[in-house]
């Protein structure tokens, strides 16, 4: 009996000692086997202490301000691009300078005077982005009476961004007295200067982004000398017309074959030709 017991208490020193399957019971979950039946894995919830660093993911701090950051580039970028593509307005503005012609012309066998005259208008360019301008128009009136008017619609004139850019556009106009005998009598008084009032409109378009059209208009009372002392200039090279002196039948003959085109440039002195 005491060899026995004696063996059972060597058996007993050799196993492991575990407190918790020596002085507790067989948990009721697993009835002590360490694995939940998979019928019921469902109905059990794991309690995870607040300490365990899996409640703690890492790198948190740094994908919020990652999120952030764009969120903040991407505002950024829309408002730039909001405000440096949106569309602004074309301004037309003119000095209203005094005009000189370059040549006036009066024909007392068809009662009209030709001048020939060109003006200038500064665009004012408030976008972000260059634009071209591809039309230009130009319209003389004197009063209520329109007497002439041009178009340019094949120019391709690059203007920059933020920029100012002086237009011109030159016109050949005759004026009959049928309509303003009045203001033909008065330019063709033998003076220096004859200045008259005349109202300039210009239509100038032009194109931007994807090839969207804008027109911008303006219209100025200027002064014109239209006396017929005004010494005629050359610009480019074009036909001259040399007026005899021994008829004036035939200088107004061949004076108004020439400004029947508007491509002919007066290299001429003028003569005057009083009206009745």
């Amino acid at each position: 009996m005491q060899s026995s017991s004696l063996e059972n208490d060597s058996v007993n020193h050799s196993m492991p000692q575990y407190e918790e399957l020596v002085t507790g019971v067989n948990c009721p979950t697993c009835n002590g086997t360490g694995k939940v039946p998979r019928d019921s894995e469902r109905e059990y919830v794991a309690l995870i202490p607040l300490s365990d660093k899996r409640l703690k993911p890492r790198r948190t701090v740094l994908w919020i301000g990652v999120t952030v950051s764009i969120c903040l580039l991407l505002l950024i970028g829309t408002f730039c691009s909001l405000f440096f593509l949106l569309p602004r307005s074309i301004v037309l503005t003119s000095t209203k300078p005094l005009l000189q012609p370059y040549a006036v012309y009066f024909s007392h066998r068809e009662r009209v005077m030709t001048m020939d005259i060109q003006n200038h208008v500064n665009l004012t360019n408030d976008n972000y982005f260059s634009i071209t301008v591809t039309k230009i128009e130009m319209s003389i009136a004197y009063g209520d009476t329109s007497l002439c008017e041009t178009a340019n619609d094949t120019l391709t004139t690059s203007v920059g961004p933020r920029s100012l850019h002086l237009l011109s556009s030159r016109l050949v106009c005759r004026v009959a007295t049928d309509s303003t005998e009045s203001l033909v009598r008065f330019c063709s008084l033998p003076t220096d200067e004859n200045l008259v009032y005349l109202r300039f409109n210009f239509a100038v378009t032009s194109s931007y982004m994807l090839d969207h059209k804008e027109e911008a208009t303006i219209s100025a009372v200027q002064i014109v000398n239209c006396s017929n002392t005004v010494v005629p200039t050359t610009l480019v090279p074009a036909t001259t017309i040399q007026p005899t002196t021994t008829a004036s039948t035939t200088t107004d003959s061949t004076t108004s074959s020439a400004i029947g085109s508007s491509s002919v440039t007066w290299t001429v002195s003028s003569t005057a030709y009083p009206f009745d």
